[in-house]
Formats: structure tokens, sequence, C-alpha cells
């Protein structure tokens, strides 16, 4: 099959793209920075120059799959594209890609204890509203991006204060959310459905970030360990987060979660009709390919498999072995380590 992934300069796009051409799928890819394009050569088939609708209906591919959150939106503002997609509705990664929206309607559906805070121009007036809400430390980022952008451990009043002032006066367009400090483990938990059914999930604990020394908050938004846990509590909780976005989920969501001070899993973000940076090498590694299942889902819905005899229906949970850990890092080769 010719699928399109978009955003193939960066790790998660070639990621997907190994774990694409490894269950035989023919590549093709776009790649907006003309510096990134040539990370590309070895996981593509060929690159398309330009991004519109047209260039996307003439690229002959039967699938397209968008990689970070930016094109996720371009996608689904976009009409007349013919190669199929499963993707969310757009109002759907509207939500998903404004955490305080997504906070909000975790909180409605009682998996969260406290709305959050939006911080407005008046920082020590919206500071003080956090303290009461949430007492201290609370926890304060930006309400969009990746990676933990602008995230930090609020401890006292006067860090939060200087803290924004260091992004307003940087002149940076950025907005910050604050919340509920949640001290417990890190968790990750793809799901990938068809039509309002979840076909297919695992769950990770995040172990250690990339290089968390560059980061105030230690969080760097990938991880070089990560360890597969099957845990009853952290899927009913990632199913219930995504419904309280989308009632009809279609497509890839990624739940973050993360323990409260009682060992209770919470939602904090959805990364929805994407893949994160990881999942392509643990669809490589695994045997299990999600990219595989996600082009198939596209093309030809959720009973594909019917038409490969070699293959079997997938678990809807945990659809990875419980135990193995994936160990990756900057210029090295990702690893399996089972346990």
């Amino acid at each position: 099959m010719k699928v399109l992934v978009l955003g193939v300069g960066a790790p998660a796009g070639a990621n997907t793209c190994r774990a694409l051409r490894a269950a035989g799928h023919h590549v093709v890819g776009y790649e907006a920075n003309p510096l990134h394009r040539s990370f590309a050569q070895d996981h593509t088939h060929r690159l398309i120059d330009e991004l519109t609708v047209d260039a996307i209906n003439a690229a002959n591919v039967d699938v397209v799959i968008p990689q970070p959150d930016p094109l996720v939106s371009w996608l689904a503002e976009q009409q007349g594209i013919e190669p199929r997609m499963l993707q969310p509705a757009r109002g759907v990664i509207d939500v998903c890609q404004m955490k305080p929206l997504a906070l909000r309607a975790f909180r409605d559906a009682g998996l969260r204890q406290f709305d959050p805070v939006l911080i407005g121009r008046e920082l020590p007036d919206w500071l003080h509203v956090a303290k009461d809400r949430f007492g201290l430390p609370f926890w304060l980022r930006a309400t969009r991006g990746a990676g933990g952008r602008g995230s930090v451990l609020v401890e006292t009043l006067a860090q939060g204060f200087h803290w924004l002032r260091f992004w307003n006066e940087t002149g940076r367009d950025i907005d910050f959310v604050a919340e509920e400090f949640l001290p417990g483990r890190d968790y990750s938990w793809t799901g990938i459905y068809h039509g309002g059914t979840l076909v297919a999930s695992f769950a990770r604990e995040r172990i250690e970030y990339i290089y968390p020394a560059l980061s105030v908050s230690g969080i760097t938004g990938t991880p070089t360990v990560a360890t597969v846990v099957h845990d009853r509590v952290v899927n009913d909780t990632a199913e219930r987060a995504v419904a309280a976005v989308d009632m009809n989920p279609n497509g890839v969501y990624n739940v973050d979660l993360r323990e409260d001070s009682s060992g209770v899993p919470r939602p904090t973000e959805i990364n929805a009709g994407r893949f994160n940076t990881t999942i392509g090498a643990w669809s490589s590694l695994t045997g299990v390919n999600l990219a595989d299942l996600w082009v198939r889902l596209a093309a030809d819905g959720p009973r594909w498999w019917l038409k490969r005899p070699d293959l079997t229906e997938p678990p809807a949970r945990d659809c990875v072995r419980a135990g193995l850990t994936l160990a990756r890092h900057v210029d090295l080769p990702a690893r399996l380590v089972a346990h």
C-alpha cells in the first residue's frame, strides 16, 4: 500500500515511516524544513515538494497520516483530499491541542479534581488564584505544544512570577495554564479506534526522559527508557479520557497520565490524530505494528485482517507484552529489553 506521511524529517515521522516500511508499505513523505529533508532519505521511498490538497491528490497514495500537531490541524481543515484517512473530527483535535479545554473535559468527566487556571496578564493575581485552588507546589505549562514546553513546578509564587516574566519579556507567543501537581508515576497510553470502537492499545511507564537536565522541569517530552505495563486502572482511565473529548473516536489517541498523591492515574493531555515519538520504534521492534494497523484500518476498515490469512485480529487492550522495555537515545539504535 502507498502511504503519505506528513512530517518525515523529525523523529516521530521517521519512526512511523520505518514501521510502515517494515510492514511492506511504500512510503511517500513530506517535510517542510529543507534542512531536515535529507534525514528522510533512508526511511521514505520519495518526497513530495509541497503541501497542498492538489499535491496530496497527485501523489498517487492510498492513505495519508500526519505526525506533528500543526500538520494534524492542517489536515483536519482541508477539504477534497482523495486518499483515505482515519482521523478525529476537527473539533476534537482543537480541544486536545488546547490543554485547558482538555483538562476541563477531564474534570467534567470526574477524571481530574480541579479545573485548570488560565494565567492572565495580571500575573500575581492569577498566580494567587492558582495557589488558592491547588496549594503549593502546582504545575505551570504552556497551553499548547509538545515536549514539556514552558513547564515548571511552582514551589513559591516568586518562582512562578519570574518564570512567566521571563517568557513574556522574551517576546514568545505563549500562554500558560496552571494545574495541580501530580507527583506519581508517569504513563503514556496509545489507542487506535475505528467508528468509536477501540481496536488496539497499550500503555507504557516512562522511566527516564531524554536530556532531562536541559529542562527546568526535567521533562523533555520523549523518554529514553519506557516499560510496557498491563494495568486495568490505567487502561480504564485512558479510555474514559478519550470518551471525555470524543463521543465517536477515530484514529490514534495518545493519553498522558500521572498518578496523584494517592496513586490514582489522572489524565494530563491527549495527543490526537498522530503517533508520539516512540510508537514507530515499538511497532518496528515488538512485532505489534500499530503503524501498519492504522493504515489498514483507514484503507479497509476494522476487519482488514480477514483479507490476510497470515494475520489475526489484534487484541483491543494490552497488545504488547508487559515488561518489555524500550531503551533509546540520540545517535544510538533503539533496543528492547525483556524483564
